[in-house]
């Protein structure tokens, strides 16, 4: 989740920006970054409290698979900026669900029974604790092989080359062990050759 203090129901776009940033201007950045793809952030009106939002879409990705959770996360996406919905309303949601082709009945029930209190802090308590242990204060969150950690949307480029350096560097290591495992290999053999001939 990204705020869970936000009110349940979620917030008014203007009312929470300016309690928890003083104003907007951050967005303008992200609006010109988000242009060339497509994205206008158009119709914006709500800060959601996300907790319903990501218990649907882990039960999707349980359920359904990867694919149809970046399906439902990309309804979501177009319903919060660009539609002016709601995703905090378990209604919104369903609607979502339906419209990928989830099985809204078994969504429902694994969404509705989070407004549990005891469930829903629970959830609430465990995901905190594990982002706080990974020091995630932001999303989007990147972990990479190498140990290779940040935060934030980076350029399609900047992704793309991050990319590459790792998959060199782990092609170098890869081929590091294979150079060691060969020189033990051959150590191994020589040795029992010269056992063999004494």
């Amino acid at each position: 989740m990204i705020d869970p203090s936000c009110d349940k129901n979620g917030e008014p776009y203007s009312q929470y920006m300016k309690r928890r940033w003083g104003g907007d201007g951050w967005v303008s950045g992200l609006k010109r970054s988000a242009s060339p793809d497509g994205v206008k952030f158009g119709n914006w009106e709500t800060w959601p409290h996300t907790f319903l939002a990501h218990r649907l879409l882990t039960y999707t990705l349980e359920n359904y698979g990867w694919e149809k959770q970046h399906s439902l996360k990309e309804k979501l996406f177009l319903q919060l900026y660009e539609e002016g919905l709601n995703i905090s309303d378990p209604k919104v949601l369903m609607e979502a669900a339906k419209e990928v082709k989830i099985d809204e009945s078994a969504a429902e029930k694994a969404v509705t029974a989070c407004l549990d209190d005891d469930l829903g802090k629970k959830t609430m308590s465990e995901d905190y604790l594990a982002k706080s242990k990974l020091k995630i204060k932001g999303v989007p969150y990147f972990i990479m092989p190498g140990d290779v950690k940040f935060s934030g949307a980076q350029p399609a480029k900047v992704l793309r080359e991050l990319l590459q350096d790792i998959s060199s560097s782990l092609s170098d290591k890869v081929e590091e062990e294979r150079g060691d495992s060969s020189s033990e290999h051959k150590g191994s053999t020589d040795e029992s050759s010269s056992g063999q001939k004494n």
